[in-house]
């Protein structure tokens, strides 16, 4: 996770966004993923992974408090606080085998990171990293496993999160023609009164299905 909020940058464009780390708390961290990840007991016990885990505050506090052994962190940095599971890589080329993990969970990181990064309307490389981001949760995630992801603007108060509003529908419209069967839903809607960018944030839950026997 990236503790972060949303606020204007050094330079003088109003729609340039920073990401400033407001936590380095494991228990803060936690508290933060159930909350706003809807995340039950029973999730808890799953084998996760954390895609853009930053310090892997959330797996050092499930570890330490002996809620889970299980908790797996990805990170482009090596900035790990909690070493012992956690893989430096790249959220668009995760480096874990195919059908790895019962839960998939991404809080204030991908895909929303790649747009921060690359904040040109038209940037070609943005749109396939959000693609591949979740082409590869997806395939790391067991049969009948969960993806649950966010925030994600629906509405943007700027040209520019509304942009990155609807290309995210756009791509996640491919993704779920390319893979059959999910089953997509936004959850944990809330309207950012507050917030001069964002105007309606969801979370997503993608759930794979069960594999299908064969018959004959």
């Amino acid at each position: 996770m990236n503790d972060f909020e949303i606020n204007p940058s050094g330079t003088n464009e109003k729609d340039d966004l920073d990401v400033v780390t407001l936590e380095n708390d494991p228990e803060f961290t936690f508290e933060q993923y159930v909350q706003r990840l809807e995340l039950s007991q029973d999730d808890l016990k799953k084998k996760i992974l954390d895609v853009g885990s930053a310090e892997s505050y959330f797996a050092k506090y499930l570890n330490e408090n002996n809620i889970s052994k299980d908790v797996f962190g990805v990170d482009l940095w090596n900035r790990f606080i909690y070493k012992k599971m956690s893989v430096q890589g790249r959220g668009e080329d995760l480096p874990f085998k195919k059908e790895s993990f019962e839960l998939v969970i991404a809080l204030c990181s991908v895909p929303l990171m790649y747009w921060w990064k690359n904040k040109n309307a038209d940037n070609v490389d943005m749109k396939k990293k959000i693609k591949n981001n979740l082409s590869e949760m997806i395939r790391v995630t067991k049969a009948g496993g969960e993806i649950k992801f966010g925030p994600i603007p629906l509405e943007g108060r700027t040209d520019k999160v509304q942009y990155f509003s609807d290309v995210f529908r756009e791509i996640l419209n491919e993704v779920k023609e390319e893979n059959l069967n999910l089953e997509v839903n936004f959850f944990g809607e809330e309207e950012e009164k507050d917030n001069p960018y964002y105007k309606i944030t969801t979370m997503i839950s993608i759930k794979k299905p069960q594999h299908q026997p064969h018959l004959g």
